[in-house]
């Protein structure tokens, strides 16, 4: 098997459901090859360009190839479906190839890594050589079979080399960080429910559309997108939040743009300010960007409000200096309540409706990747934004309801 690998010296192993793995399962590692929920993440010899891998499946654990390769490592492997495929890291088109089906189904295995060339890229005597045996296997600590190259050594213990100007090393390509990103730029080319490949060709059609004006808070966003992010712009954001944001918003940061046109005034930009990422945006900063990784717990909706006792009547009080006092007391007990920003830990405000009614996406918590409608200031509490059946929305059918909307408003308006 051939992968073509267009930078940083990686491909991917991966389980066709990347769905079902527990949030607490831990992420393991050993120098060449790291495992996290589905996705086993191997370093190769070279940084670009072909990767030659021969794969062996068996149903029991087949001998080490010891002198044929110079390093070797095992790792435990999960896998939900029993189907599994590799791709090498690429910008645009990523060809899959699958692998034949594993013996057992479902379940835990073991991926023995043999690589030779480690040390030799860029030489006369490079080498292109990878070898992966997997198997069923309890689940196991990752070990080291055979190591030969300083790469490895490396790899095994990066902060014991740095600062070794002896220690020949290639670049840390692999920063977990780095790693999930691109994890994730698989994971949303794999996705057709991700594809936002139409968003700006028909942004650009309603920008021309003499009845695009009429469409509600048009006039501020002009129909334009902020450019997209990289994956480098991602793992930042997340490294920051200390949380990954839901699929569908990913890919469209990545591939759409990091926000501007979208549902009423427009969808918050995220931008880097003074070496910190933040939204911007008529209550943007409602959003408690250091606990967005704590849970938001509601999955039906709530109103602060409802703890609260019927403001005062004034035929209650004896005179309109009393009344006034209670009623400012309540109002003050009122804000304090309905305005606590425990209320909205975990949500992502994303757009401002006007009157200060707000649309954020849930980061954490039972409903993560949820939209939902914050309408404290109108007295109606917190709700998770629904369609027409009744089902909640995440953000990809949140951004593509108004966009079907603001074409056919404008279509009718034109005409």
């Amino acid at each position: 098997m051939q992968l073509e690998v267009a930078d940083r010296g990686i491909v991917y192993l991966a389980d066709r459901e990347l769905e079902g793995y527990a949030a607490e399962t831990p992420a393991q590692s050993i120098g060449i090859i790291a495992v996290e929920q589905g996705y086993a993440t191997l370093r190769i010899t070279h940084q670009w360009g072909p990767a030659n891998f021969t794969v062996a499946i068996s149903d029991r654990a087949p001998e080490a190839d010891l002198t044929g390769y110079e390093d070797i490592v095992e790792i435990g492997y999960q896998s939900m479906s029993g189907h599994l495929e590799m791709t090498g890291f690429c910008y645009d088109e990523h060809i899959a190839f699958p692998l034949p089906p594993l013996p057992a189904g479902p379940g835990e295995y073991r991926i023995r890594y043999h690589v030779k060339g480690m040390d030799t890229e860029g030489t006369e005597d490079a080498t292109d050589d990878h070898y992966l045996q997997i198997w069923p296997s309890p689940p196991r600590d990752p070990v080291v079979v055979q190591t030969t190259t300083q790469t490895l050594h490396y790899f095994l213990a990066p902060e014991k080399h740095e600062g070794n100007s002896g220690t020949t090393r290639r670049n840390d390509h692999g920063r977990p960080a780095m790693r999930s990103a691109l994890q994730r730029e698989w994971r949303l080319r794999r996705n057709p429910g991700t594809d936002w490949s139409d968003v700006r060709e028909r942004l650009v059609r309603l920008t021309a559309d003499p009845g695009a004006d009429a469409v509600f808070g048009s006039a501020c966003h002009r129909w334009t997108l902020q450019p997209p992010l990289g994956a480098g712009d991602l793992a930042q954001i997340e490294a920051q939040l200390r949380t990954e944001l839901p699929g569908e918003y990913q890919s469209f940061l990545q591939q759409a743009g990091a926000g501007g046109a979208g549902p009423a005034y427009g969808l918050f930009p995220v931008r880097r300010v003074n070496g910190r990422w933040q939204w911007e945006g008529d209550g943007a900063n409602l959003t408690d960007l250091g606990t967005l990784n704590q849970p938001f717990p509601h999955v039906e909706a709530f109103n602060p409000a409802d703890a609260l006792p019927a403001p005062p009547d004034e035929e209650d009080f004896d005179s309109s200096e009393a009344f006034t006092a209670a009623e400012d007391a309540y109002w003050e007990q009122y804000n304090t309540i309905v305005y606590d920003h425990r209320h909205s830990i975990g949500l992502l405000y994303l757009c401002h409706l006007g009157c200060a009614l707000r649309e954020a996406l849930v980061i954490s918590g039972p409903a993560r990747g949820q939209m939902w409608g914050d309408d404290t200031a109108g007295g109606a509490g917190f709700q998770p934004l629904v369609d027409d059946a009744g089902n909640p929305l995440g953000f990809a059918r949140w951004y593509r309801r108004w966009l079907d909307a603001a074409e056919d408003q404008a279509s009718h308006e034109a005409h």
